[in-house]
């Protein structure tokens, strides 16, 4: 309000929710100055009865959903106005024949409605323009000289309409104060003028999405204070200028989508110190692309065997206009990681030594590996990789060709991973549009699939890679080369398993579902190994018994237990032979025991679980007693195989940690009497 009078100056309330529309009453008030009712979520038509605000200078609403047109009689009386801002409404019609009746407007912004027509290039011409805004419309016609005669216009935005011809070389000639000029998105032709580089204050030049032609002008080099270049989106052939290198306030440079060709002179570390952004892409450049020691916000080229070769880019793209993050190609290729791991595993175990320097690290270490047996600790029950525990060539023919075939299968996978590969399977889930330098990702990949991801991999081959690495271990305590190895091999499958999982579903899939489906299919591969043992087992299955045989006989640790185990076997089959004729001189059918207890003191007790039952506590002390006092035989008398009087049945799938004695006392009979079967004094 002004002092000392009961009148209304200004009319300020930006950012308010009013809603509603806008009253006639507002005109009223003749002495207003200011009317700011920006972003108000207002909406209807502007009232005619606005033009009787004679006092006016500043109207703005914009950011509202005004409909209609502006008022025909709205400029006619109001010869103060400097700033009329009505953008980013709903407006629709043509621009006022009367708007150049008074030429005091300095801000004219329209920009973001619906308006038609022609831009009223001899109205304009009145004004003392300094700000210029008409786009997001739907202007047609040609850019004439004849809009352009304001020497003190700065800022000329027409982009996104549908304007048409060239841009005449004489366009620029009073323009001695513009600072941005913004043509983008129309359907200008022919080529850059040459002239326009003779405007040294200009800062920000877009003429992108249009039809232009021609070279890019070497003389842009003179527009020294240009901070940013937009020439995305058009027909311009021949090479990019060296000349470019002299825009050094340089922070956005957009060349994408063109037919330029030739390599990159642009250098980026020492005369572009300011680029941050840089559009390349859509071209026919070759080369090698720059590199720069700085952070740079966006770094767009073509990447790929006939395209360029680009270590720092941040996307990279591919012939059919599609790209990807330049992160999924800059992963370094996991055999690298691998022959890492192998340098450093052989380095240990050549200095094995070295590692363990005191007595205390000995004595702990030889406990913890002396409670392992090798073929416990090589994935399950039934796998080739066992082969590797023996001494038996074909065994270890059959290993390796599984190992070798997993690899084969994995290793295409990394190649179908590889983006520079025009074959592979990787998903291009970027695009970068022509009327845009803003990329769109279409990765919707959470940290929740990432999650899942982990767990599967985990769940799957971390069984494998923590019973190989206790294989080496075991292996550096013994000094068995075949342990050494095994654990090698299968050390490598399951972290080559692992590593080609992560890097394919990085590069391939583009949703939580695709990289879970992915992962399973992938780790599916690392079941060859059991497959290859059931078609073995199919083939010869006597073979594998007797290569089975080999792996337990060589995955005792010292002579004592092999002793042990060798008398086990003998009586093994003794006592299945006589439990066979046993059985068939009887003439009776008798289901296969289920329970076989072993029994020092010259006896062994085969029971049938459904007429007998065992206490298991009893079982599990006289095994332990029986064992520690075999074992203190052995250390005190000069016992030989034939002295050992254990006895063991590895058919009832009997672990060696059950071997010891079970005595009648420690067998419940039950109530009835039946089948009892018992075998002493054998």
């Amino acid at each position: 309000c002004a002092r000392g009078k009961n009148t209304v100056t200004s009319l300020s309330l930006p950012g308010q929710i009013i809603g509603g529309t806008l009253v006639e009453e507002i005109s009223s008030m003749s002495f207003l100055e200011i009317l700011n009712l920006k972003d108000a979520h207002l909406k209807g038509t502007i009232p005619d009865t606005f033009s009787n605000l004679y006092s006016l200078k500043e109207i703005n609403l914009s950011r509202n959903r005004l409909v209609g047109s502006i008022p025909k009689n709205f400029f006619t009386q109001l010869d103060k106005l400097e700033l009329f801002d009505l953008s980013d409404n709903v407006l629709t019609g043509i621009i006022p024949d009367n708007i150049g009746a008074h030429c005091e407007i300095h801000t004219l912004l329209l920009n973001k409605n619906r308006l038609i027509g022609t831009i009223p290039l001899d109205k304009f011409r009145k004004f003392m323009l300094k700000h210029l805004d008409l786009s997001e419309n739907g202007f047609r016609g040609t850019i004439s000289p004849d809009l352009l005669r304001h020497t003190n216009i700065e800022t000329i935005n027409f982009g996104n309409n549908g304007l048409s011809g060239a841009l005449m070389e004489n366009l620029f000639d009073e323009l001695k104060n513009l600072v941005y000029f913004n043509v983008s998105q129309n359907i200008i032709n022919g080529e850059i003028p040459s002239l326009l580089s003779h405007k040294p204050k200009i800062e920000q030049l877009d003429l992108h999405f249009n039809q232009l032609s021609g070279i890019i002008p070497v003389n842009l080099e003179q527009m020294r204070a240009l901070e940013y270049l937009n020439l995305q989106g058009n027909f311009l052939v021949g090479s990019i200028p060296m000349e470019l290198n002299n825009l050094e306030h340089l922070h956005t440079l957009a060349l994408s989508h063109n037919k330029l060709i030739g390599s990159i002179p642009l250098q980026l570390n020492d005369r572009l110190s300011n680029l941050k952004r840089l559009y390349l892409h859509s071209n026919k450049l070759r080369g090698e692309a720059p590199l720069t020691e700085k952070t740079m916000t966006e770094y767009i080229t073509d990447c790929g065997e006939e395209f360029l070769t680009c270590h720092d880019c941040s996307i990279c793209c591919n012939d059919e206009k599609a790209c990807i993050n330049n992160i999924r190609i800059q992963m370094l290729p996991s055999v690298y990681i691998f022959i890492t791991i192998f340098v450093v595993v052989l380095l240990c175990y050549s200095n094995k030594k070295k590692i363990m320097r005191t007595d205390l690290l000995k004595k702990q270490f030889h406990e913890k590996v002396s409670l392992w047996k090798a073929s416990d600790l090589i994935g399950t029950d039934k796998t080739v990789y066992h082969y590797f525990l023996t001494q038996n060539k074909v065994g270890w023919i059959i290993g390796l060709a599984t190992c070798a075939c997993q690899v084969a299968t994995l290793s295409l996978f990394l190649v179908a991973a590889d983006a520079s590969n025009n074959n592979g399977d990787v998903q291009y889930t970027i695009q970068c549009p022509e009327y845009s330098l803003e990329c769109e990702d279409n990765d919707t990949r959470t940290i929740f699939g990432y999650t899942i991801l982990g767990l599967v991999i985990v769940a799957w081959l971390l069984r494998d890679i923590i019973g190989s690495f206790k294989l080496f271990l075991l292996s550096m305590h013994k000094k068995n080369i075949d342990f050494f190895f095994a654990s090698i091999i299968v050390m490598f499958v399951s972290l080559f398993s692992v590593a080609t999982s992560i890097y394919y579903n990085y590069a391939i899939a583009s949703n939580d579902t695709e990289m879970i489906y992915d992962a399973v299919i992938l780790l599916f591969v690392n079941e060859i190994d059991e497959r290859l043992y059931q078609l073995a087992e199919s083939c010869n299955l006597s073979w594998v018994y007797e290569v089975n045989e080999s792996v337990e006989r060589q995955s005792y640790h010292d002579k004592k237990d092999l002793i042990i185990y060798r008398s086990i076997h003998r009586m093994r089959k003794r006592i299945s032979s006589f439990h066979h004729h046993y059985l068939s001189g009887r003439n009776m059918k008798m289901k296969e025991p289920e329970i076989a207890v072993e029994c020092a003191d010259n006896a062994v007790v085969v029971v049938d679980d459904d007429d007998m039952t065992l206490t298991q506590s009893n079982i599990q002390t006289n095994n332990n007693k029986m064992m520690d006092d075999h074992k203190d035989s052995l250390n005190t008398s000069n016992n030989t195989e034939k002295d050992i009087e254990l006895m063991h049945d590895p058919i009832m799938n009997i672990s060696r940690d059950s071997i010891g004695s079970v005595c009648n006392n420690n067998i419940e009979k039950s109530t009835s009497e039946k089948k009892k079967v018992s075998f002493c004094n054998h």
